[in-house]
């Protein structure tokens, strides 16, 4: 920032999705049986992640604002207000009903606190979840990846 000095936008880094971050302190294997086997802890622990994410993107856009020329995250969508890429990669292994338990809530929290945001669906294994993201108020948009062995979006 201090080198550019608003001459290019810097973008906000890809800070994951509440239980993905989870899922990199837990094996991935042991968290979907925490979703059914403890799944208060688990929502307690989600609550926590969402504090943290939120307050880690508060400090870095404070370093990124000041003289940057809009924003924008790793998706290289561009906006002149605060604008982030939500995603959910670790909802690629759970049900509807368990995406409406342990993630819509705090989604929508999420979209709340950004003037723009986008949901990023990464392949197949999260279409199940789509209608509930788009029934989402905030939620401007989707970004589909078809994952690792699909078809490209262009097909």
């Amino acid at each position: 920032m201090e080198r550019w000095q608003g001459q290019v936008l810097v973008s906000m880094t890809d800070l994951g999705g509440s239980l993905d971050i989870l899922s990199t302190f837990r094996p991935s294997e042991a968290l979907l049986m925490d979703l059914i086997d403890s799944p208060e802890e688990v929502k307690r622990l989600l609550g926590e992640s969402h504090e943290a994410w939120h307050r880690l993107y508060a400090e870095i856009d404070a370093v990124l604002d000041p003289t940057n020329p809009g924003h924008s995250a790793w998706c290289r969508i561009f906006s002149n207000e605060p604008f982030y890429i939500l995603q959910s990669d670790f909802s690629y292994m759970i049900s509807p009903d368990m995406f409406r338990e342990f993630v819509l809530e705090e989604l929508d929290a999420s979209s709340r606190k950004f003037p723009n945001c986008f949901y990023h669906l990464d392949g197949r294994g999260q279409l199940p979840h789509l209608d509930m993201v788009l029934a989402m108020e905030k939620v401007e948009g989707v970004q589909w990846v078809p994952g690792d062995g699909a078809p490209t979006q262009e097909h």
